[in-house]
């Protein structure tokens, strides 16, 4: 505009390069701990709804500032956007996935089967028994722990009312392994 003044440091103009996309993510910051930084891990960047279609891009940076309001820290994901894809152009939400660390020797069980943070019910010779285990982390309806038991042994996904350990135990659905307490 003719005449405006402007004052140093002011912004002018944005450009925006709708190929080269960089987008950032908030995540908590026990979720950072699962991404290794230093391989520029893989992300996938769904553009449809059914997850169907993505583009590839990286993880290339970490905020080191704690957004205090979320309690998350900002993730940096850089891609191509060689298709053109309207998506994902700014201003629009994706949903991500992102490359995390390989994790081995670990079950994922239903998160309501842990009891105290730190134990399990199994079925031991077709009675309540009780099995310390560690968690490693929560994902959603699931916990993942370290594998500390055999394939064979059975755990007890039933909610128990008044779970008494010793007391008798049969299996509901021999298919998927179903354990109930006797007259519960």
């Amino acid at each position: 505009i003719t005449g405006s003044y402007i004052s140093s440091g002011q912004r002018l103009l944005t450009i925006i390069d709708y190929q080269e996309c960089e987008i950032s993510v908030p995540l908590l910051i026990e979720e950072t701990e699962w991404i290794d930084f230093k391989n520029e891990p893989m992300a996938k960047i769904f553009i449809d709804e059914e997850k169907n279609f993505w583009v590839e891009g990286t993880v290339v940076n970490k905020n080191r500032v704690l957004e205090t309001n979320t309690q998350s820290v900002l993730v940096f994901v850089n891609f191509t956007n060689n298709m053109d894809v309207e998506s994902i152009y700014p201003g629009n939400y994706v949903d991500l996935l992102i490359q995390g660390h390989v994790l081995k020797e670990v079950a994922l069980i239903p998160r309501n089967a842990v009891i105290d943070r730190k134990n399990i019910h199994i079925m031991k010779d077709d009675k309540l028994d009780l099995h310390s285990v560690e968690i490693i982390t929560y994902q959603g309806d699931n916990a993942v722990i370290r594998k500390t038991i055999d394939d064979e042994t059975l755990l007890v996904t039933t909610i128990l009312q008044k779970p008494l350990l010793g007391m008798a135990l049969t299996i509901n659905n021999p298919q998927n392994n179903l354990v109930n307490s006797n007259g519960n």
